[in-house]
């Protein structure tokens, strides 16, 4: 029996928004946004029961990948964190 459900898969797509030429962005969302990254990459990588390791791996690395789109954009702000 796997500990797996679909609340632990539970995801959103980013909206982005422009008005104008500016770009509506909100570095407390990204930084909270960074925060659950973070989490969702301890939680797969100590917690997260896989049958196969490489599942687990493809899966840490898509969140590693939101993890770098969400530091780049929080530098693009100006954002230091």
């Amino acid at each position: 029996m796997s500990s797996y459900s679909l609340t632990d898969a539970a995801h959103t797509s980013p909206v982005y928004l422009t008005v104008g030429d500016r770009e509506l962005f909100s570095p407390q969302q990204a930084t909270f946004m960074l925060t659950l990254t973070e989490g969702g990459i301890a939680y797969l990588r100590d917690t997260a029961i896989y049958r196969h390791e490489h599942k687990r791996t493809r899966h840490i690395g898509l969140f590693e990948s939101a993890r770098g789109a969400l530091h780049r954009r929080l530098h693009q702000h100006g954002i230091a964190h």
